[in-house]
């Protein structure tokens, strides 16, 4: 009883409804409400349970609210640097294929992800991460990826103007106070925006 008493105290459990998510990038967009969401020292697991109802286009736009999310509010929502992932646990291996697939190239905010097979493997994983136990080498996961020099721009741009949107009075305050770098600063954002849209830059308006 104590050795179980102790591994509970590796890591907090929040069920399904206790926590809600949202991202000031969309404010149309409804709240993420994960089906569970564990914490460890180091990680950060929001958890959701596949349902078999649930087309794979939204499994898509659920990874696409997790991506805004985890790029736009994660840190101002959990300041202490836990690393976050989002994991998926599907009812079978086939529906594990899928999910991860389009995990893969929603890419999830270039955060870790996971999609598991409800049973085994899904306990297997959850306890190497959650109770540092070995871990399954089959699970569907993924990296952060690899960051181009656009696509690190192109979230320069989105962050900036995310930034001025929402605090509008900074420019003004620049221009008073330093007018021709505050114009030269615009000149270079407008130019790597204008030189971004022409290489097909995903995401820029």
């Amino acid at each position: 009883m104590v050795e179980v008493g102790a591994r509970a105290d590796y890591f907090t459990w929040e069920a399904d409804g206790r926590v809600l998510l949202r991202s000031d990038r969309h404010r149309k967009r409804p709240q993420l409400i994960p089906d569970a969401i564990a914490t460890t020292d180091q990680l950060r697991l929001f958890i959701e349970v596949d349902r078999r109802s649930r087309s794979l286009r939204r499994v898509e736009s659920n990874l696409a609210q997790y991506d805004d999310f985890l790029r736009a509010a994660y840190q101002r929502s959990f300041p202490d640097w836990k690393e976050p992932w989002v994991v998926y646990v599907v009812g079978s291996s086939e529906r594990k294929k899928r999910v991860a697939r389009v995990a893969e190239q929603r890419r999830v905010g270039g955060h870790r992800w996971a999609v598991l097979a409800t049973g085994a493997e899904a306990r297997s994983w959850l306890a190497s991460k959650l109770l540092e136990e070995p871990a399954d080498n089959s699970v569907r996961a993924g990296s952060p990826a690899k960051q181009t020099l656009a696509s690190d721009a192109a979230e320069v741009l989105r962050t900036t103007h995310d930034l001025f949107s929402s605090e509008a009075d900074l420019v003004g305050v620049l221009r008073a106070r330093q007018p021709k770098l505050a114009d030269a600063w615009r000149r270079s954002l407008w130019e790597l925006h204008t030189h971004l849209r022409a290489e097909g830059a995903h995401g820029l308006r």
